[in-house]
């Protein structure tokens, strides 16, 4: 009977306040509860063909698998992706679990990383973490996006969680330019708690790249604890 009653709650609240779709703003039916079919439709997983291996930049031709900036710098992923372009639906999740109450669209978000993953062929890491926050706010703040969507990959894969790194200080990428972020070096990064990497596969999680120099510069602190591989994996590339 409560079934029975929760049922035709449901249809009645559905046809007087019909659900909206976030990204479009028409209508949807119960059966897509945040995104209509059409915008669904329209995602697509980033290509990484014509793309720069180790910063995932466009390529200027087809010979090269590295841009010029990047060959000028050590790096340390066995492979390093982005799951949609900063886009269309894409960017409109992207932007909804950036905002407050954002958590819980963040399964969502972290359910087609998984997906990316798999179909780039990468393997079950031993450990997930992602992208380290300051530490100075990581005391009086709830989890970043970064920190949940790293958790929920960890779940959905059956593999365990770290959080070792924090950054040292304050910094930020935003409004620099692409010869001002690869400045950016592990340095920046401390461990907050020592975790065993030796001999295991680990992933960065991040919500969003640009030039991934800030993966990079976190994979450079990762390496000192002689992982067998480090992989990376973005929500959103920018």
């Amino acid at each position: 009977m409560l079934s029975l009653l929760k049922s035709f709650f449901t249809n009645v609240v559905d046809f007087i306040y019909p659900r909206i779709c976030n990204h479009c703003q028409s209508a949807i039916d119960t059966s897509h509860k945040i995104f209509c079919s059409a915008c669904l439709q329209t995602l697509s997983f980033v290509n990484k063909q014509g793309r720069c291996t180790r910063c995932l930049s466009h390529l200027e031709d087809d010979f090269s698998i590295y841009c010029e900036p990047c060959t000028l710098k050590p790096h340390y992923f066995t492979e390093l992706a982005a799951t949609f372009e900063y886009q269309g639906l894409a960017k409109t999740l992207c932007r909804k679990i950036q905002s407050p109450g954002g958590e819980e669209l963040v399964e969502i978000a972290a359910s087609f990383m998984v997906m990316q993953m798999i179909q780039l062929g990468y393997p079950i890491p031993d450990l997930v973490m992602p992208v380290p926050g300051n530490r100075k706010y990581l005391f009086f703040s709830k989890k970043s996006i970064k920190q949940l969507l790293a958790e929920k990959i960890a779940t959905n894969l059956g593999c365990k969680y770290v959080d070792p790194l924090y950054a040292q200080s304050y910094f930020s990428q935003k409004g620099k330019n692409r010869a001002e972020r690869m400045q950016l070096s592990g340095n920046v990064f401390a461990w907050g708690k020592r975790v065993s990497f030796c001999d295991k596969k680990i992933l960065i999680v991040d919500d969003m790249i640009v030039s991934a120099s800030t993966m990079h510069a976190v994979a450079d602190r990762v390496q000192e604890g002689l992982p067998i591989q480090i992989y990376g994996i973005s929500f959103c590339i920018g």
